[in-house]
């Protein structure tokens, strides 16, 4: 008997020890980021600032960010050539812009001109995606629902 519970110990613990997550907010790592994702919350330095981005919106689809392959897109007229990696270790969405004549920024994820900049995933799984960065001295808080 004492055989026993002294296994179910160690399995417990086992399993206690491999399931950490490697997202503070509890998210997994999610193996792609392709799809089209919607942002429905931003917020720079604490303050809620979807309806100040949403009000100057280029295009009605604005808030609609399409990761394909290597590419970040939103379907709004011309868009400067924007490019994403995740890091080595996966806890990174690094995006780089590159300006496009005529192209049209999506502050602070698409911008007109060359820039890279490092956000830290806090969420990833098949549904959400939530990204912060420290961008000109600002923080930024971005969250995304996947759009089915």
């Amino acid at each position: 008997m004492q055989m026993k519970y002294t296994i179910l110990i160690a399995i417990f613990a086992a399993l206690i020890f491999t399931t950490c997550t490697k997202y503070p907010d509890g998210g997994n790592n999610a193996s792609s980021l392709d799809g089209p994702y919607g942002l429905e919350q931003m917020t720079v330095n604490g303050v809620d600032s979807a309806t100040l981005i949403f009000a100057n919106r280029p295009c009605s689809n604005f808030n609609w960010f399409i990761f394909h392959e290597t590419t970040l897109t939103n379907g709004c007229d011309t868009m400067p050539l924007t490019t994403w990696v995740r890091s080595t270790d996966k806890k990174q969405l690094i995006i780089t812009c590159t300006p496009t004549p005529g192209g049209k920024s999506v502050y602070p994820l698409i911008q007109n001109r060359n820039c890279t900049i490092v956000w830290d995933i806090q969420r990833l799984t098949g549904e959400d995606l939530w990204i912060k960065t420290t961008y000109n001295g600002k923080g930024y808080y971005l969250k995304f629902a996947y759009q089915h």
